[in-house]
């Protein structure tokens, strides 16, 4: 009978565990998007300053949360999100605006197709 309350146990590990990681994916590709989507509306609009901001704000977020994402993701997946929200405020330096937003919009698609892949659905899993 110990053997079953272990295998329970460790089941709800497991699935507590994967529910939690599907949250912080969730939560960060979410917020991630949103600051992408607000440094490119900004640039956009010709606000500089607050295109920087945002910049800024997206950097400063991606220092706190990419530990999380790379513990349970292959590095090589969330690379691509690593040097876009290390190099924008650079291209701000630069007056690269058109670059900018091009990386705000990959950025945006490509943090969409993180949260896609890591979704359990059949695709993902087969």
């Amino acid at each position: 009978m110990k053997r079953v309350w272990i295998a329970v146990s460790l089941l709800c590990a497991i699935l507590g565990l994967s529910a939690l990681s599907l949250y912080s994916t969730h939560t960060i590709t979410q917020t991630m998007s949103g600051l992408f989507e607000e440094a490119y509306t900004q640039a956009s609009e010709g606000n500089l300053d607050k295109a920087r901001e945002a910049a800024e704000e997206l950097e400063d977020y991606w220092e706190k949360t990419h530990r999380i994402l790379s513990t349970y993701m292959r590095h090589e997946e969330i690379e691509h999100v690593l040097v876009s929200a290390n190099s924008l405020t650079s291209y701000l330096d630069q007056d690269n605006l058109e670059t900018f937003t091009e990386e705000c919009q990959a950025s945006m698609v490509y943090l969409q197709h993180l949260w896609d892949s890591e979704q359990p659905s059949i695709e993902n899993i087969l």
